[in-house]
């Protein structure tokens, strides 16, 4: 059986530059507005920083989430990890049930030579 290979999305404890441009109106002139901390879950980091940025043109705030991170609870590698193992799961179901099926089928195979 041929292998597969998966790469998880890589994770990041900070946001690595400032934002191109307010995700609201398309300004170009922000400053930041503060920055915090986040519980996330990952396979191998507990916290990351998120900045808070506040658009001049539009006064709306924004958050800039480092890589591999968004708003959920859950990393994006943590997601494509539970993704993965969900589809091999469904795979070996599959597999049990083609299997109880077969026996099921032997079953009346063997019942039909009986009689």
């Amino acid at each position: 059986m041929p292998r597969m290979r998966f790469t998880l999305p890589a994770v990041k404890q900070k946001p690595d530059a400032r934002p191109s441009s307010c995700p609201r109106c398309g300004g170009v002139a922000f400053h930041k507005h503060g920055q915090v901390e986040k519980a996330i879950k990952d396979l191998y980091i507990s916290r990351v920083t998120v900045v808070r940025y506040r658009c001049v043109d539009c006064g709306r705030t924004f958050r800039r989430y480092p890589e591999g991170v968004d708003r959920h609870i859950q990393s994006k590698r943590t997601s494509g990890d539970e993704q993965l193992r969900g589809a091999c799961d469904r795979e070996k179901q599959d597999k049990i049930r083609d299997g109880e099926r077969l026996q099921e089928h032997r079953g009346y195979d063997e019942r039909a030579k009986a009689d």
